[in-house]
């Protein structure tokens, strides 16, 4: 499971460089690359969970719809809401990405391009199929949150709740504090996304990150935005401008990681992200 998920690591670097590349040039994405494997959480990308998996996937699939070749594009959506949930609204994406390609669309005679998109919302169907199977319930995914203590509820509460626990001790302080720190660098992100950026990559992140805003609580939030990789080309571009703060902010990563990598691996409370 080790090797599987950092042969995905792997991948997953290797679109999301050729994707970088693609928007803002070679000197970003590379940023784009040492930013994101030296965020303080990425140790999950070696860990026996979904980041790694899910980010190669979704920047592969998305490298492909920027390459304008559909049909891996939507191969690639198929098997996202398998691996986490939040995969279910790929093929919004895509559409919109593909709406921004292709000005005119004429139902009556729908091209091989587009009826390989099309099969991303059936994908997204089958999995509420297999949901029921498996579950007895279509939603079935929803009500596993209750086991970890998360309800569905408005984005500001997970912000409330967080910033109510800067006060419960100098540990949840510091865990909350971090998690609010993440939260504000999407949000900045996330505004020069749509500013800036086509509005898909705005519109992945935004679906991407559904979940955990609208789950009540920050916990878990810098485990989650590993897979908003937008969020890291936006800051690599940052870098590209601001030279000067690119290597302390590297530094700063590294510690944090090397830090949060040694309590993980211990159990120390506070620090099981997800």
């Amino acid at each position: 499971a080790f090797l599987i998920s950092n042969a995905f690591a792997l991948i997953a670097s290797y679109f999301l460089f050729r994707l970088a590349k693609h928007e803002f040039g070679n000197d970003a994405a590379k940023k784009t690359l040492v930013l994101l494997m030296f965020f303080p959480t990425a140790f999950f990308f070696s860990a026996v969970y979904t980041e790694s998996l899910f980010l190669a996937l979704a920047v592969a699939s998305f490298y492909y719809a920027r390459k304008g070749d559909w049909a891996k594009a939507s191969v690639l959506t198929w098997f996202l809401p398998f691996v986490r949930i939040v995969g279910l609204f790929m093929w919004i994406v895509l559409v919109i990405e593909y709406l921004s390609q292709n000005k005119k669309i004429k139902l009556t005679q729908l091209t091989r391009r587009e009826l390989f998109l099309s099969t991303t919302i059936i994908a997204a169907v089958l999995f509420f199929v297999y949901s029921y199977f498996t579950t007895g319930n279509l939603f079935g995914y929803l009500n596993q949150q209750n086991l970890w203590t998360r309800t569905v509820s408005s984005p500001h509460v997970a912000v409330i709740n967080a910033v109510e626990l800067l006060s419960r001790g100098p540990v949840l302080a510091l865990y909350s504090l971090w998690n609010l720190s993440v939260f504000g660098f999407f949000v900045a992100t996330l505004y020069y996304a749509f500013k800036r950026m086509r509005k898909s990559y705005g519109v992945y992140m935004l679906l991407m990150m559904a979940l955990p805003l609208l789950s009540s609580t920050l916990e878990g939030f810098s485990r989650f935005i590993l897979i908003c990789f937008p969020s890291f080309m936006i800051l690599a571009k940052f870098f590209n401008e601001q030279k000067r703060a690119y290597l302390p902010v590297v530094a700063l990563f590294v510690f944090l990681l090397a830090v949060l990598t040694a309590r993980f691996v211990t159990g120390a409370v506070g620090t099981v992200f997800g």
